[in-house]
């Protein structure tokens, strides 16, 4: 396994440069790729040259507001379900619900705190990555999210163990019995697995879905 963190990568999109210096030393530090740009245009060109995994869109931008550009973000299949985070100094409630219809995450309003604005922005990019790497089938947590738990644990200098589970001859069921009965099947031993954790008590567990018929368990 390659344990070298990947730095999420941040759009900051406002025509306004102490807003975006503001922004940059918020959450500078060396935990982000920091990219800005300084209208919609210029934003929705480095959004397609290279997907963000979080934006911070300014409402009020000449040429292109923000809500056209994120209007534009959400018809894009490389920009449909990145987080993006409307700022702007409309603070009426009839503006936070016409910004979080037209397809904003969140909505912050200037003058906004650093403090809040770190904490959301970690927030919304753990719940987007948590949406990533879930298996599609059972919904645990995938093999990258295991990676990031066990060097966590690592790091944490925590003592843990790591247990493998796999269906033996599993193919030979699904030539069988067909791939939606399959499916059923490796359901069932998600859940399975899940039963045997809760039954040990074992809070701190971590239960991955690695593909196909493999589970790992990290305890």
């Amino acid at each position: 396994m390659n344990f070298s963190p990947v730095r999420p990568r941040i759009l900051i999109v406002d025509d306004e440069a102490v807003v975006r210096r503001t922004i940059t030393r918020a959450l500078g530090g060396g935990d982000f790729n920091l990219e800005e740009a300084v209208d919609g245009e210029q934003a929705l060109r480095r959004a397609g040259q290279e997907t963000p995994d979080l934006v911070l869109l300014d409402w009020a931008m000449p040429t292109l507001s923000g809500l056209e550009v994120m209007r534009k973000l959400r018809a894009a299949w490389r920009t449909r379900l990145t987080p993006i985070v409307l700022l702007t100094g409309r603070g009426r409630v009839e503006d936070k619900e016409t910004g979080l219809e037209s397809g904003a995450d969140d909505y912050i309003v200037k003058p906004f705190s650093v403090r809040e604005l770190r904490a959301r922005v970690d927030s919304h990019l753990a719940r987007s990555r948590d949406r990533r790497q879930a298996s599609p089938l059972t919904g645990l947590p995938g093999p990258d999210a295991l990676e990031d738990e066990i060097r966590r644990r690592l790091e944490g200098a925590e003592p843990f163990g790591v247990l493998h589970a796999d269906i033996d001859r599993f193919k030979l069921f699904n030539d069988a019995y067909g791939l939606a009965c399959g499916d059923d099947a490796i359901r069932m031993a998600a859940a399975c697995v899940q039963e045997a954790v809760r039954h040990h008590g074992d809070d701190a567990a971590f239960v991955a879905h690695v593909g196909g018929d493999d589970f790992a368990l990290v305890v």
